[in-house]
């Protein structure tokens, strides 16, 4: 006879396998679309940039927009300690972090 318990533990495994596998379908086809092969290039053989953006729950706008202040006044405060404009300072980051990965 099976205990009682166990159904629980099962049932509850279950459960929580079910409500995963979206999360896994959902990275496996990340993963997939950003494998070497899978990658398209544009018109005239150029690189194109390839961004993930993800729209947040409604409860989660101030702590989003905490973090962004916060990291903005991070940049400003090194671009400043180099004397550049921190849109400039923004740009070469951007660029070194792509030529980096060519």
């Amino acid at each position: 006879m099976i205990e009682q318990g166990t159904i629980l533990t099962q049932t509850l495994a279950v459960a929580i396998a079910l409500l995963a596998a979206p999360l896994f379908l959902d990275l496996a086809v990340s993963i997939a679309g950003n494998l070497p092969g899978a990658r398209r290039h544009g018109a005239k053989g150029g690189r194109t940039i390839r961004m993930a953006v993800v729209v947040p729950a409604h409860n989660e706008q101030e702590l989003i927009a905490r973090t962004v202040q916060s990291l903005l006044a991070a940049v400003k405060a090194r671009a400043k300690a180099r004397g550049i404009p921190y849109t400039r300072f923004i740009r070469e980051t951007l660029e070194r972090a792509m030529a980096t990965t060519k």
